[in-house]
């Protein structure tokens, strides 16, 4: 009897050790541990006048920690008062929703850059409680009466 309470001694802390270290390194341990880094994103792609006041834009390219992405937004473009939004999808499908402030200004009869400012609102998978903010930068083109091709930069800070 006194030989099975010392194993018991030595058994318990033991098993009690290895369950913390097999918990520590399981997937839902880190769940939920964030981190924030630098977010940059280099896009080009088309735009279509959807209706008399809303664009709707698609293109691809690459985002820093993302890797090649493809992006779709919209707009409405009454008297530069709409919220662009802009879903930015990774390769393995993750999404990453961001919306948009700023201003567009008419540099030619047939271009257009808007500057301002982004806000993650959030996406899915590994990215749904995703965070984040900087500034964008985009040119657009308009080739035809119904839309035009763009090249959007992107750079701030990203919270994952």
């Amino acid at each position: 009897m006194i030989a099975f309470r010392e194993t018991l001694k030595i058994l318990v802390p033991a098993m009690l050790i290895l369950l913390v270290l097999a918990l520590g390194s399981s997937p839902m341990a880190f769940a939920y541990h964030t981190h924030t880094t630098h977010f940059k994103a280099n896009l080009t792609g088309t735009f279509a006048f959807t209706s008399a006041t809303t664009i709707a834009a698609s293109g691809k390219g690459t985002a820093i920690p993302l890797g090649r992405v493809t992006a779709t937004g919209a707009v409405s473009i009454i008297s530069n008062s709409g919220t662009p939004t802009v879903t930015i999808t990774a390769a393995n499908g993750d999404k990453l929703f961001l919306t948009a402030a700023g201003t567009a200004t008419s540099t030619s009869s047939t271009t257009a850059v808007f500057t301002g400012s982004y806000t993650i609102t959030g996406g899915t998978g590994h990215l749904a409680h995703a965070a984040g903010h900087g500034t964008l930068r985009v040119a657009a083109d308009l080739t035809s009466s119904s839309g035009g091709t763009f090249v959007a930069k992107i750079s701030g800070s990203i919270t994952i």
